[in-house]
């Protein structure tokens, strides 16, 4: 996960009055109530994420996958409640594949009302047997 650029300004703001604070001592106290302030805004950043929903993702792949060669899997994705502008797919395949295509870079549209769309990428299993894919991550 990427820290959101208000995380960074924050963490660079608290960075400074930090490096100001050690040059001049005098400072610590008022250093200690801005670090206060700050935390609690990292913190109420932090819970905003858990705010935000996802898109829904779901995974289409053959039913039998042929050893050493190329297969397509494709990736049905809903965005229309998705608060995220843009993101990155990230499908969690087995290790002993080989993949190209992922991650994939989603850069959604203002307008959402109704979003669906497909992406595709290639995998090739490398072993044979069972193999379990797990979730899909943005």
């Amino acid at each position: 996960m990427r820290p959101t650029l208000r995380t960074i300004t924050i963490t660079g703001l608290w960075l400074c009055f930090g490096f100001i604070t050690s040059i001049f001592m005098e400072f610590f106290q008022f250093w200690s109530v801005i670090s206060s302030g700050l935390l609690l805004l990292l913190i109420v950043d932090g819970f905003s994420l858990f705010r935000k929903s996802i898109p829904k993702i779901k995974r289409s792949l053959p039913s039998a996958l042929s050893l050493g060669e190329a297969q397509e899997v494709t990736l049905c994705i809903n965005a229309s409640n998705s608060s995220f502008t843009t993101f990155y797919i990230y499908d969690h395949h087995p290790g002993s594949f080989k993949t190209e295509g992922l991650p994939y870079k989603v850069i959604l549209p203002d307008n959402r009302e109704n979003l669906e769309f497909k992406i595709s990428y290639s995998i090739i299993p490398m072993e044979r047997g069972k193999h379990k894919f797990n979730k899909i991550a943005c």
